[in-house]
């Protein structure tokens, strides 16, 4: 089954390296979002990515580890989303 992730990153000079990094081990990039939310920016990368994993919760911890991994430090930046 295929998983939408939305990757909610107001750091835009990152986003290359994010949908870079993210395309490298299986995810396909869909499109980039921006609005504002409370007077503030918010940009929302969103990706697509077959998987068996049926928890939500599970698969959101499981695409932390990997964006921890290819890319170090971003999660603490970052809020992701997902749903099927």
């Amino acid at each position: 089954m295929n998983t939408d992730i939305h990757i909610i990153s107001n750091q835009p000079e990152k986003h290359l390296e994010i949908i870079s990094k993210l395309e490298e081990i299986g995810y396909l990039f869909l499109d980039k979002e921006y609005k504002k939310v409370s007077n503030e920016d918010q940009y929302i990368l969103i990706f697509s990515r077959k998987t068996s994993e049926r928890n939500l919760d599970t698969l959101k911890e499981n695409i932390q580890v990997e964006l921890n991994n290819i890319i170090p430090n971003l999660y603490s930046d970052i809020e992701i989303k997902v749903s099927y």
